[in-house]
């Protein structure tokens, strides 16, 4: 009965809607061929004045003397539209929608100013370090320790201040997510028009829409976070002699800029569901500095900096924690420092680039400056050998993890390149294409493409267990891929390839949660605690992301 209900009501809705706008009718035309359009719509098609074509049937209908208004109105339509069940409620709802939508475009203003507010900030310390180290050159030798601790004096007033302002973005992203959120489910309910779901949800979508409309997003009290500056003096008195009897030959002091209206923030609870926005997206298609063709691999160091593997651009480029190009290293070819399709990078602990040259069949270490140190392997089956694809880790203790895709197996090597042991093999406790590996808690996560699942093994290289399963829900998979460990929630991330998301996983398989990403993610690496890098293969960008 409910089935048929619901059918009906469908039918109901589909005759209620205008066949040009697709909208409810307003003021419905009854035509000669039987079928209904609105009036101003129909003015619209009819322009000629004299005929118009039904957008149904395509018949022809002449249009009388007195123009459209003079076509019969159909009286019984309008009273059915009237009844609709419903049709109070969506109002409803498109009343509150209204209020939303504008405070959801101030909150973007709002991070946009944060991002200004960032950038002046930057701009300020860039320049009084500059006047710094410039009065320091001219001084002698002896008042470098000085130089040193008026610019660490800088860098921590920029420190604190960079993590206060992230910290209120990061909350501003939250409440901006579950705000546009609240949004799209009503558009989303409104385009669909189903009577009964709107009956179900719209108290509850109400309150929602109007929590957001009512959300105080005035300027705070206190704007020191944001009007703080840096104002670096010398010292007049402190001639060289007293330099030397360890005078300061300058001081930075702090100055407030004018008052000026300034984003304020919110505190709210973290949420793994939270994890997933899109905040920003490094490069596009091509060869320039920042452009990628195919990014395969991202790691991140101490520094925050940032290395980047450009698959068909054969090179790795480096970005500073602004996400901000610094330098590329690396052409197509088969020297020293030279690459063939190169796929996974990762920092070491010493802060030393390594990566798998693919094509090339051999791993490649290089400093911190793009210099080449050393490599180690060659194309072929045996231990220390690679085949053409792959990708590597490294563990707390500096080992290198090389996952042998073609050979279907996991290599461990000490920090310099010497083999040590290896694992898998096909069979059930094997690899059917593995396509990364971590290390954790003395285990090792092998991502096992073929059988849609994560193989663990122990500290020898002995089988222990699996998880995961075919599928697009929460902890199945249909292609598992790039792995990073979070070790401060010890979690383990898994983008999956083909159902284009990131997974969030305890380390005995228990899925947190999974938010979508797009065209392809193949490689990502946890960046400044919150955030997640994330390689998007086919749409040649590294995307950065929330991560609660």
């Amino acid at each position: 009965m409910a089935t048929a209900s619901n059918h009906y009501s469908r039918v109901i809705s589909e005759e209620l809607l205008c066949p040009v706008c697709l909208e409810e009718l307003k003021e419905p035309k009854f035509l000669a061929c039987a079928h209904n359009i609105c009036k101003e719509c129909l003015e619209m098609v009819g322009r000629n004045g004299r005929e118009v074509r039904c957008p149904v049937c395509r018949r022809s209908i002449d249009i009388p003397e007195g123009g459209v208004s003079c076509i019969p109105t159909n009286a019984v339509l309008v009273r059915l539209i009237e009844a609709t069940p419903g049709r109070k409620e969506r109002l409803e709802i498109q009343l509150s929608l209204e209020r939303a939508k504008p405070v959801v475009r101030t909150m973007t203003i709002k991070i946009s100013d944060l991002d200004k507010v960032l950038t002046d900030l930057t701009v300020n310390v860039d320049k009084v370090e500059k006047e710094i180290h410039d009065k320091a050159d001219q001084l002698v030798e002896a008042i470098r320790k000085q130089e040193t601790s008026l610019c660490s004096e800088v860098e921590e007033f920029y420190g604190r201040k960079q993590d206060m302002i992230n910290k209120q973005k990061s909350t501003l992203f939250k409440l901006h997510s579950n705000a546009l959120n609240s949004v799209n489910l009503a558009e989303a309910i409104l385009k669909q028009n189903d009577a009964i779901e709107i009956g179900e949800i719209t108290t509850a979508l109400v309150q929602q829409l109007d929590e957001v409309s009512l959300l105080n997003l005035e300027e705070p009290a206190d704007t020191s976070t944001y009007d703080e500056r840096l104002v670096f003096s010398m010292n007049t008195e402190a001639t060289c002699e007293k330099i030397l009897e360890n005078k300061k030959f300058g001081k930075v002091s702090k100055n407030f800029l004018k008052a000026q209206s300034r984003p304020s923030s919110t505190v709210s609870s973290i949420d793994w569901s939270q994890s997933g926005q899109v905040l920003h997206k490094l490069g596009h298609k091509g060869s320039k500095k920042g452009s990628f063709k195919g990014p395969a691999g991202v790691s991140t160091n101490e520094f925050e900096e940032i290395a980047v593997s450009d698959f068909f651009n054969n090179r790795i480029q480096v970005f500073d924690s602004r996400l901000k190009f610094q330098f590329e290293f690396g052409k197509k070819g088969i020297d020293n420092g030279q690459f063939q399709g190169p796929t996974g990078v990762v920092y070491t602990s010493y802060n030393n680039i390594i990566v798998f040259d693919s094509k090339n069949s051999r791993v490649q270490i290089f400093n911190r400056n793009g210099e080449f140190v050393s490599k180690f392997g060659q194309q072929g089956s045996g231990p220390g050998d690679f085949g053409q694809s792959g990708t590597l880790s490294v563990d707390k203790s500096g080992d290198i993890i090389v996952t042998d895709s073609d050979n279907n197996r996991v290599q461990v090597f000490s920090n310099n390149g010497v083999f040590k042991f290896q694992f898998g093999g096909r069979g059930t406790e094997g690899f059917d294409n593995p396509l990364d590996t971590i290390a954790i808690d003395n285990e090792y996560f092998t991502t096992d493409s073929g059988n849609y699942c994560i193989k663990v093994f122990n500290a020898e290289g002995q089988y222990v267990r699996q998880f995961g399963r075919q599928g697009a829900g929460a902890g199945a998979f249909q292609c598992p891929r790039g792995l990073a460990v979070d070790y401060i929630n010890e979690l383990i991330l898994v983008c999956d390839s083909e159902n284009h998301s990131v997974h969030i996983l305890k380390p005995d398989g228990s899925c947190l949660g999974k938010f979508p990403t797009k065209k392809i993610p193949v490689a990502l690496a946890i960046f400044q605690k919150y955030y997640l890098l994330v390689c998007s293969y086919h749409s040649n960008r590294v995307q950065l992301i929330s991560y609660a």
